[in-house]
């Protein structure tokens, strides 16, 4: 691919770096010297950063025992509420922000590992309030810090040869992914939960005496209070402050009593309040509840004591009890561990409740995942739990989706991440990476070898491989994607993995959370759009220029690149990329639809004529391998996307003056004929259609051509379509000669046209050729 000049350049011989757009490349060209040299002396800063980062954690804990826990975990939701106001991307939010946004949950954390030394719950005074504000800064700088302690452990760990370039790499990748939070737009999460948590209806039912309905209403309550209940609480008091004047001196009881709770929901407790909001009985929030001073784990590790490495005790569960009263503070520490939380207070009831949930979220799952799939294809074949031969027995796929000419394999995990710092025991973290990743991509690329196996392969019900299920025909279908799907949200450590070979995942195999494909099912609203969008996902698993750091950030580079990962190669330089904001767009439009404004989906930009084809070619029978025709339309630049669009416009109005059909032929990174049919003309016949495009496959001397037939009706729409794939090696031998002639002729009248057209005397062998090659004149039709 042609290489992109880049907006900005900057090298000063060790470090190169270089802008495109909002993205930026880089090199180290440092000797193998000097980057021991930097390396030491970095790793040198581990000792003094670990007894600084030591006394941070220290100085917070004494300072969070000396202020009023609810007054102070208050402040400082309110803080951070008020600074992300109007923030509606992730690229809204500085590093600084993102670390005082952990504030709440990490405070939360230190109450309920230490002792209660404050015991007067007083009424905040000004210092209080000082403190408050010394908590929230030093809560900041930890989490800042903890981002350079990664680099600096990295050093010392190769400094001394601790771990593999491979394991290094891993963990710095891994490592950092652990302090992400909210992944999921808030448009979703009650869809999701809604879809995980209903199949447990009995066994909730049965332990907290509530149905998953009740649960689930209370979720959609606790959603709004944490979210824009005190934004909606503020203008509610500005409404009972308009009516204020109407009253005068004699104010009604009911007007005080609702001004008194506005104002409570405004700076209070009263919407972190879990029991007076969801009505949810006192079990269920006791499960999911600590105390001051009740899990003393997160100080209990001999080395990082404290620190935010570790699995965080609201993690698991996350509301505090304070003077009697279940509270919730933290929005993104609440929605991205409930389902996880509510499965351990239900496994902790006893063996037989494990494993009914497991059945059930087995079930659900797979079900979850087949629906989204049937929406994103309509009319689709979802085939689920499918058994089939191997050497020495049977095995079992979760789900294979039939939509087509091309093939999904899938498979669900439903077991938890069992987060373990990856810096302090690699090999546990890669186990519970691999048991939800690696096991799934071994089992795609099984079946896909199955299939691939035999011109037909046959699937059973169960492993006796009795019952007859269904059977596939290899030489149906165009292409087989590969999907590995996680009801945890881990995709920010599976899409920056993707690259690092120690984690043991496999090319062309796309892992991604059921959040995420929840994304997916909502964007797109065209079956042939998702599959070209996959198709290019696909290839960015085997790219290694593409790094990124989301999984959605994926749909935004196809949003804005089409073929993102030729963009990739095209500014790389061979070397890795990894882009940023890319969501912003995608971010800004499910903020806006989730207030309710009225916003346009961003898309790439699609003719109508190419729009119009590709779903004619859908739904018209008898088309062999139609998706394969669709993504190549699909892959055309936006340039030539509307030069191809045009071409059908311009072709047709010429025909209306020649009344006859004008064949159009491009050759090239794109090669197509273009055959258009208007009422009224005189046709060439379909075997005169064959003969042309063969011929000129022939004499270009190119592999393959796209042949596509257009026929609009008297208003200039497209009537109907037709379209194939020409291949030169599947020419019948016994034609050749008598195509080479009749390409010789095709050649010499198109040459002739061209002089004609430009008033021209004779084609210059480096000019571009008439054939739309892109290559010159003499390399091309002027060959000799």
């Amino acid at each position: 691919m042609k290489k992109v000049k880049a907006d900005d350049y900057y090298n000063d011989g060790v470090f190169e770096l270089a802008r495109f757009g909002n993205t930026v490349v880089s090199s180290n060209h440092m000797t193998e010297e000097q980057h021991a040299l930097w390396i030491r002396k970095i790793a040198e800063s581990y000792e003094p950063l670990v007894e600084e980062i030591n006394d941070l954690v220290a100085r917070i804990r004494e300072l969070v025992g000396q202020v009023g826990p609810e007054n102070l975990l208050n402040y400082l939701v309110s803080m951070n509420m008020f600074a992300s106001l109007n923030k509606t991307s992730e690229i809204d939010y500085s590093a600084d922000l993102n670390c005082q946004l952990r504030s709440v949950e990490y405070v939360q954390s230190v109450l309920v590992s230490s002792p209660n030394i404050y015991e007067d719950n007083k009424e905040v005074d000004n210092k209080d309030e000082s403190i408050y504000a010394d908590i929230m800064r030093l809560s900041t700088l930890l989490y800042g810090k903890m981002q350079y302690f990664y680099m600096v452990w990295a050093a010392k760990a190769e400094s001394e040869h601790a771990v593999s370039d491979d394991e290094l790499k891993y963990l710095m990748l891994a490592q950092p992914m652990a302090l992400v939070r909210g992944n999921q737009y808030q448009n979703f999460r009650i869809q999701v939960l809604s879809a995980l948590i209903n199949p447990h209806n009995e066994e909730i039912k049965e332990i907290y005496g509530i149905s998953s309905k009740e649960l689930i209403d209370g979720l959609k309550v606790m959603e709004h209070n944490l979210s824009s209940g005190r934004l909606d609480a503020a203008k509610k008091m500005r409404t009972l402050m308009d009516r204020l004047p109407d009253f005068f001196d004699n104010l009604p009881d009911d007007y005080q009593e609702e001004a008194h709770e506005t104002m409570m929901q405004m700076i209070g407790l009263d919407l972190f309040d879990v029991k007076k909001h969801t009505k949810w009985p006192d079990s269920l929030i006791e499960d999911l509840s600590l105390e001051i001073d009740s899990d003393s784990s997160f100080y209990d590790h001999e080395l990082y004591s404290g620190w935010p490495i570790w699995e965080l005790p609201v993690q698991r569960r996350p509301f505090i009890r304070l003077s009697g009263v279940n509270y919730c503070f933290d929005y993104y520490n609440f929605f991205d561990n409930f389902y996880r939380a509510l499965q351990t207070a239900i496994f902790s009831k006893g063996t037989a409740y494990v494993e009914r949930w497991k059945k059930s979220q087995t079930d659900a799952s797979e079900n979850i995942v087949g629906n989204i799939f049937s929406e994103l294809l309509p009319g689709c074949n979802v085939y689920r739990s499918n058994h089939y031969k191997i050497k020495g027995g049977s095995a079992e796929n979760d789900l294979i989706i039939e939509y087509k000419d091309v093939l999904f394999v899938i498979e669900v995990k439903g077991a938890s991440f069992t987060y373990t710092p990856a810096i302090l025991d690699l090999s546990a973290h890669k186990v519970s990476i691999n048991n939800l990743i690696q096991k799934a991509e071994k089992q795609c690329i099984r079946v896909k070898k199955y299939i691939e196996s035999s011109p037909e392969v046959m699937f059973y019900k169960d492993d006796a491989l009795k019952e007859y299920s269904f059977s596939l025909r290899k030489g149906d279908y165009s292409q087989i994607y590969m999907f590995a799907v996680t009801v945890d949200d881990i995709n920010e450590i599976a899409a920056a993995i993707e690259k690092i070979e120690i984690a043991d995942t496999k090319e062309d195999i796309i892992s991604i959370s059921i959040d995420d494909l929840w994304v997916y099912k909502d964007y797109f609203d065209s079956p042939i759009e998702f599959i070209h969008f996959i198709e290019q996902r696909t290839m960015a698993t085997r790219a290694s220029s593409v790094y990124t750091f989301d999984e959605l950030d994926h749909l935004g580079l196809y949003i804005n690149h089409n073929m993102y990962t030729l963009q990739a190669d095209g500014i790389a330089n061979g070397m890795p990329i990894h882009f940023n904001g890319y969501r912003e767009d995608l971010d800004r439009y499910y903020a806006d639809k989730l207030l309710g404004k009225k916003t346009e989906k961003p898309r790439q930009s699609i003719p109508s004529y190419i729009e119009q084809i590709i779903n004619k070619l859908v739904i018209k029978e008898g088309i062999k391998n139609p998706l394969q025709i669709t993504n190549f339309l699909l892959d055309l630049s936006s340039d030539t996307k509307s030069y191809f669009s045009e071409s059908i416009s311009s072709i047709a109005l010429r025909e209306k003056e020649l009344g006859r059909m004008i064949p159009a032929i491009s050759f090239g990174d794109a090669s197509y004929s273009l055959f258009v049919n208007i009422p009224g003309i005189t046709v060439i016949s379909q075997d005169e259609r064959k003969d042309y495009v063969e011929a000129n496959l022939i004499k270009s001397g190119s592999e393959a051509c796209y042949y596509i037939y257009v026929s609009l009706d008297d208003k200039g729409r497209i009537a109907d379509v037709d379209a194939t794939l020409y291949k030169t090696i599947e020419i019948d031998p016994e034609r050749v000669e008598k195509l080479k002639a009749f390409g010789d002729r095709i050649v010499s009248n198109r040459i002739e046209m061209f002089r004609i057209r430009d008033n021209k005397k004779k084609i210059y062998p480096n000019e571009p050729c008439p054939c739309g090659s892109g290559k010159k004149y003499k390399k091309c039709c002027g060959r000799k």
